[in-house]
């Protein structure tokens, strides 16, 4: 059993579209509660409050046998750390043991969380990484690879993304996240107790990241938000050639973008 964080913090097209995949591939009977945030200026509400009523006429919020939860959060807590720490708040009385964080520029194939869970009934990760990695940053780590099942493996990190399957033990273990180091908080918590262990999915999982896409909608939408100063110039994960890779996916928002 898993609870989800899924966090949103500006670029309306991304959400949009990484909530509708999240809603038609997650296996919500793997899921506990879902905690969706719009750290927004208040102005920005009523746009996101008709992605909300747009997405809940395909299935959000979900329902389950296990009677999970959706719980829409308006409010600007600065950064993701903010976030993360009044998500950790909200959910003190868990039952499950781990939540995932997906962010709004992300987007999840068909089957990824029975993927994760198979992974972690296997090998005991306190984090791991769901961001894309692919050629040969994939295959250059193989080498280190642990395998975990039949299709996939995990290889150790000294770091993951902000994206990701996280263990709820380890931040009440160590409960210094630190709510003013919004953007790289939770990088420098990492790397303050290297005891917490961390891995990535190797063969990554067809996750994949909207602002890094060099082909359209994506790529026009991604430079005009990098003019405006609302998102950081990326490097490419993939080429051209990598659209194939997302061929199961055909969001029903791409016709208004």
């Amino acid at each position: 059993m898993f609870d989800i964080l899924y966090l949103a913090n500006n670029r309306p097209e991304f959400t949009a579209a990484s909530l509708e995949a999240l809603v038609a591939n997650t296996d919500w009977n793997l899921v506990g509660k879902l905690i969706i945030y719009f750290d927004y200026p208040q102005e920005a509400k009523d746009g996101f409050l008709g992605i909300m009523m747009c997405l809940s006429m395909n299935g959000l919020p979900p329902q389950t046998h296990h009677g999970q939860s959706t719980e829409i959060v308006f409010s600007s807590f600065g950064g993701p750390v903010g976030v993360m720490l009044d998500f950790l708040e909200r959910t003190k009385n868990h039952t499950s043991e781990y939540f995932i964080k997906i962010d709004n520029d992300f987007v999840v194939p068909p089957g990824w969380l029975g993927a994760v869970n198979s992974i972690l009934a296997y090998q005991d990760w306190d984090l791991l990484g769901l961001e894309a990695r692919h050629g040969e940053e994939s295959s250059k780590h193989s080498r280190h690879a642990i395998r975990v099942t039949k299709d996939r493996s995990t290889t150790r990190a000294d770091f993951i993304g902000g994206v990701g399957a996280m263990r709820y033990a380890v931040f009440e273990r160590f409960p210094d996240l630190k709510a003013h180091e919004k953007y790289f908080g939770f990088g420098i918590w990492q790397g303050k107790h290297m005891e917490v262990s961390k891995a990535w999915i190797d063969p990554p999982l067809r996750c994949f990241l909207l602002d890094h896409l060099p082909f359209e909608p994506w790529k026009s939408i991604s430079e005009e938000y990098t003019k405006a100063g609302i998102q950081r110039r990326q490097w490419g994960y993939y080429g051209e050639e990598h659209s194939k890779l997302w061929s199961w996916w055909e969001p029903r928002w791409k016709e208004k973008m």
